[in-house]
């Protein structure tokens, strides 16, 4: 019974989390062919991308009840590792941009401009975080 349940949960999951961010997406892709000419703001784009998040928190709910929800929302703020491995991340990611710095130097021989970090055409109200 067990993996009936499991395909039934998954099944859901896919097919809520793609309604929800197609739905939401969809005035996008009407813009895109032409077919709706108002404008349409591109933070859409971003707002879709958390159709996953409201799908698995729906599929939860609703095929694994109440409880099993309440210990999902609560296991996203529980602290299970060490503080060391959050402090590893934090630095892993300073790591990773000043690595990926060096092979763009390799690669273009000269230093990307990092004033035009985070900015975009797109998403131009967005600021960076530095």
């Amino acid at each position: 019974m067990m993996a009936k349940t499991s395909t039934r949960n998954l099944t859901a999951f896919f097919v809520i989390a793609y309604s929800i961010s197609w739905v939401i997406w969809l005035p996008l892709v009407l813009e895109a062919f032409g077919t709706i000419t108002g404008p349409v703001t591109p933070y859409l784009h971003l707002l879709g991308g958390l159709g996953p998040l409201i799908a698995a928190l729906i599929v939860t709910y609703f095929l694994e009840g109440k409880e099993n929800f309440r210990d999902l929302v609560a296991s996203t703020v529980r602290w299970r590792t060490h503080w060391i491995w959050y402090i590893v991340s934090i630095v892993a990611m300073f790591v990773f941009f000043f690595i990926s710095i060096i092979i763009m130097y390799a690669i273009n021989g000269t230093f990307p401009d990092i004033s035009q970090l985070g900015q975009s055409e797109r998403y131009s109200t967005l600021l960076p975080p530095l």
